[in-house]
């Protein structure tokens, strides 16, 4: 999109004169400076920036064809300079993240069903003092995948009082899986009884975390990217434009699979949204990423298989372990 200009027939800055056919002139030919005044009202700044991130154009339109239906070519294209078709990048990623948190946002008490014991309005450790101690609460896992854990009124006033180091012997000693995963979960609850937030809250909280994980993880998964297909002259800013496309179409498979996952929801074909992550995830290595790792990379199929499953499960330990880390950092 071009950006509006404010010109005059003589530089500020130099105090050249434009002749009457360099009225339209950029910039100034005398010392370089643009002509152009920035001076303008804040409301225009904040319209163009939004333009400009949100402008659907032909390019917009070729490149997201592109992107879902030849994997691997907008990124090449990009890698060997040619640009001038496409909608840049990182345009396309916060275009669909925007478009991912608004979906996200508005589909999330859809998403997450809640007991019906459960009190909005109140904080978790002021339901625990009205609910009798048989009565369940529901927390939301991570990830995105819908499904909950529960916890009885009883068992939550036991969490409150365990150690940190004791969560993994309580977990056995419930009947609960206590691998690591398990034990941040309860420790997560643990946390939200001595917040001031509602269970409803603090999931709203834990669900806006993956926002920030999925921007620290793009140039992380850049960097797993560039070690598992290191080749002589391939570069990181490689691995990152790949990165980023990749991301794109996992932000835009994880918003249609969980628009047609609530319909079934609603028809009454599923149970929950438990579904929606291994979906997703499997739509966007067989559909996407290895056919995009094998466009860019030219490895033979059994490697870039190979080595496209190593880098998922490798990312998916750092994702888990980034969340935690912001989930601990941000309470």
């Amino acid at each position: 999109m071009s950006k509006k200009r404010i010109k005059s027939h003589h530089c500020a800055n130099c105090s050249y004169k434009f002749r009457i056919d360099e009225a339209h002139n950029n910039y100034c030919p005398n010392c370089g400076q643009e002509n152009h005044n920035p001076r303008l009202p804040l409301l225009h700044y904040i319209t163009e920036l939004a333009e400009n991130l949100f402008h659907l154009d032909n390019k917009t339109w070729i490149s997201l064809r592109t992107l879902l239906f030849k994997p691997g070519t907008l990124s090449k294209d990009h890698i060997n300079n040619k640009r001038q078709r496409y909608t840049p990048p990182f345009r396309m990623f916060i275009l669909s993240l925007a478009v991912f948190i608004i979906f996200l946002e508005a589909a999330q008490d859809t998403m997450v069903k809640r007991d019906e014991q459960v009190i909005d309005n109140l904080s978790l450790h002021e339901q625990m003092l009205r609910l009798n101690d048989t009565s369940r609460i529901g927390f939301s896992n991570p990830y995105f995948t819908g499904d909950k854990i529960y916890f009885t009124v009883a068992q939550l006033k036991e969490l409150e009082q365990i150690p940190a180091g004791e969560i993994k012997g309580w977990l056995k000693q419930n009947g609960r899986k206590s691998w690591f995963i398990y034990q941040l979960e309860a420790l997560m609850v643990q946390r939200n009884i001595s917040s001031y937030l509602s269970v409803k809250d603090f999931n709203r909280h834990l669900v806006r975390i993956h926002y920030r994980v999925i921007l620290i993880m793009v140039p992380i998964s850049a960097f797993l990217i560039y070690l598992g297909f290191y080749r002589t002259g391939r570069m990181y800013y490689d691995a990152l434009i790949t990165s980023v496309h990749l991301y794109v179409f996992g932000l835009i498979a994880g918003t249609l699979v969980s628009v047609a996952v609530l319909n079934f929801i609603r028809w009454g074909l599923l149970k929950d949204t438990t579904v929606v992550l291994p979906l997703v995830m499997l739509i966007s290595l067989a559909l996407n990423f290895i056919p995009a790792y094998k466009k860019i990379y030219e490895y033979k199929w059994p490697s870039t298989i190979g080595r496209g499953m190593l880098i998922g499960t490798f990312n998916m330990a750092t994702q888990i372990i980034v969340f935690w880390l912001i989930a601990g950092l941000t309470g």
